[in-house]
């Protein structure tokens, strides 16, 4: 987070307001660059390949909230999620 305030007070000090902005949001995409090199660059672990080998399909992701097992849990937390909003707004 610094080196972000030292970029800004740089950038808006020797640069016009409407350009410095423009080179504080091509800054703010380099680690997005970064990230998608590495994510194609680096290998999968093994472990990983393996877990996911092992993985059974059918339902998973969002939906594997709703199965039997959890489903309790997820209406009461999704219920006390509105509460707490609802108490908070007002």
């Amino acid at each position: 987070m610094g080196g972000s305030v030292v970029l800004y007070a740089v950038l808006f000090s020797w640069l016009p307001e409407t350009t410095a902005w423009r080179v504080m949001f091509m800054a703010g995409l380099l680690p997005a660059l970064l990230v998608f090199y590495v994510r194609r660059a680096v290998p999968e672990p093994a472990l990983s390949l393996e877990s996911r080998a092992r993985r059974t399909p059918g339902r998973s992701g969002l939906f594997a909230i709703f199965r039997p097992g959890v489903l309790r849990v997820t209406l009461i937390g999704g219920l006390l999620g509105v509460v707490r909003t609802a108490a908070t707004t007002r």
